[in-house]
């Protein structure tokens, strides 16, 4: 993406109505619209391969391997998940985790999703559950692991009337031990705004991600493009997660007057003034 890009943001928050209906635990999305390609498993691009520094090994990469030990649990308890953010991105752009990255994130359809049964299964595995937003079983709940030191984020998402949507969470108030434990022994996160990532309805397909088969979107760069725009492949300075996304509207809140699409905590700071300006980049 570059800075000159316009987001497109959604003020009509009716447009993008939560249809529960439409939500059957047998028969989510990812289910009804996996594909076979007769050319096999998606890889990462040539251009990124051949751009790979020397010496890199993303398949020993932490992160990588967080994915692959969730895998196996997901595997088991049938629940279909895909990378996605950053994670997807730097696939499919460089071949490989993002250097700066600090966390890995994976998506996965909420009617799929039963907390209760995979917590205790990660866990068990050595996955430390250090906080989870939102409530279970509705739009904007997200968990957050440790596993071996790396972060593994797991985003949940909805199908809706005319696309799929991710919850995300910003602003809120997680400062270690401070944090709240729910009757499931999950720390949770109070406080806080959820977002809404909104993407275009796609298929699903295998993907070689770093010697694991996993499931991708697919066309795989229209959903990178969702979220980065058409010039996904150009690494940007100081993206933010939220607020330089093509595709974030707010959850029931107007977000027609945001400053720009790559507005920092600074200039998108609430009414309080409680927010700390933006620093780094994050993917």
């Amino acid at each position: 993406a570059s800075a000159s890009a316009s987001a497109s943001i959604t003020s009509d928050d009716s447009a993008n109505d939560l249809d529960p209906e439409s939500w059957d635990p047998k028969n989510t999305y990812i289910r009804r619209n996996t594909i076979e390609l007769p050319e096999g498993p998606i890889k990462c691009t040539e251009k990124g391969l051949a751009a790979r520094k020397p010496g890199r090994n993303p398949e020993g990469h932490p992160g990588v391997q967080a994915i692959k030990e969730a895998k196996k649990i997901l595997d088991e308890l049938d629940v279909p998940f895909w990378p996605c953010g950053g994670t997807l991105l730097g696939w499919r752009r460089e071949c490989d985790v993002i250097g700066h990255t600090t966390d890995m994130d994976i998506c996965v359809f909420g009617p799929d999703l039963d907390h209760k049964v995979l917590v205790p299964k990660l866990r068990a595995k050595g996955f430390q559950l250090f906080r989870s937003f939102g409530v279970p079983g509705k739009f904007g709940f997200e968990l957050s692991f440790k596993f071996k030191g790396m972060q593994m984020d797991i985003f949940v998402c909805w199908e809706e009337k005319g696309s799929n949507t991710c919850g995300l969470w910003v602003e809120s108030n997680c400062k270690g031990t401070s944090m709240s434990t729910s009757v499931a022994d999950m720390p949770i996160c109070p406080g806080g705004r959820v977002f809404k990532w909104v993407y275009q309805k796609k298929k699903f397909a295998k993907a070689d991600f770093f010697g694991t088969e996993l499931l991708v979107p697919y066309p795989v760069e229209d959903w990178i493009k969702d979220s980065y725009g058409p010039e996904w492949e150009t690494p940007v300075s100081g993206w933010h997660w939220v607020y330089s996304c093509h595709n974030v509207n707010a959850f029931n809140r107007d977000m027609s007057k945001r400053p720009s699409p790559y507005a920092t905590y600074e200039e998108t700071k609430g009414p309080k003034g409680d927010l700390t300006p933006f620093a780094g980049p994050e993917f």
